[in-house]
């Protein structure tokens, strides 16, 4: 088996060599034989031209035609507004006034008014000019509705003046003057005696503090007058914090002004006086 494989690379190299050297000889023989002009380069041919600068003709613009102008149209003039010419006037001199002349009013025939008696009825009130406010004498007639008053409506009905009594309004009864509150406190630390309580007034106890079982200590500051009863309160404050917004002031309040006081005495007599008060609410066992 190797003989033939050896046998077989042999004899393929040798015919592989035969025909390279073959085909050589052809490609050479076949380039020898070719002609010589065949393989020659190509001579470029030249050839002579001639010419000369021709200057170019003009060219011919055709001419656009004129546009055909419009006519104008002729517009008539709008009519000018003639300003009016106003002709000075000539101012004519005011001649100053005649100085007026006062009036003299006659003065009415008045009569001394003599009081109603006690027991008498009240006129009644008629609107109407009153009968003494019209002058007497010739010349002097008047077309009015005579009356006692116009402080009122017109009545529609016309009185005789015949039975027109004179009206006399009523008087106005001042109101007695006001007694003024006068409080005129004394300081706490210049009076002799301090104020000792007379009466005591419980307050509410508030239900739903009450009901949560939160007790509480409001401080007051009290007025006191000289007669030993209480002229105002007011809240300083509430403690504990949490028994805020119960209701414990208003009701402090309300009984403080239930209270009464052996007034402070300074020198021996009773004065005004501003005290602070604290006021315990505290639940009973």
């Amino acid at each position: 088996m190797r003989r033939f494989i050896e046998m077989f690379t042999e004899l393929a190299w040798q015919r592989w060599l035969l025909a390279i050297f073959l085909s050589a000889c052809v490609h050479l023989s076949v380039w020898a034989f070719k002609t010589p002009e065949r393989h020659a380069p190509k001579r470029k041919k030249f050839r002579v031209v001639k010419f000369r600068l021709v200057r170019p003709r003009p060219r011919k613009v055709k001419k656009r035609p004129k546009p055909k102008r419009k006519k104008p149209v002729r517009r008539r003039p709008k009519p000018r507004k003639r300003k009016k010419k106003f002709k000075k006037r000539k101012r004519k001199r005011r001649r100053p006034p005649p100085p007026r002349r006062r009036r003299v009013i006659p003065p009415p025939n008045r009569r001394p008014r003599k009081p109603p008696p006690r027991n008498a009825p009240p006129p009644r009130p008629i609107f109407g000019v009153t009968m003494s406010s019209l002058a007497k004498g010739k010349g002097t007639k008047v077309a009015v509705r005579v009356g006692n008053t116009l402080m009122k409506d017109p009545d529609k009905k016309i009185v005789d003046p015949s039975k027109v009594r004179p009206y006399y309004a009523p008087r106005r009864v001042e109101p007695p003057p006001r007694r003024r509150d006068v409080f005129r406190p004394v300081p706490v630390y210049e009076v002799d005696e301090n104020p000792r309580e007379l009466r005591k007034a419980r307050a509410v106890y508030p239900a739903e503090a009450k009901r949560r079982g939160i007790q509480a200590r409001v401080v007051l500051s009290v007025q006191i007058r000289k007669s030993g009863r209480v002229r105002f309160a007011k809240v300083i404050s509430v403690r504990p914090s949490t028994a805020k917004g119960f209701g414990f002031g208003k009701a402090a309040v309300a009984a403080l002004r239930r209270f009464r006081f052996h007034p402070a005495r300074y020198k021996g007599k009773p004065v005004d006086v501003v005290v602070r008060y604290i006021y315990r609410f505290e639940l009973e066992d």
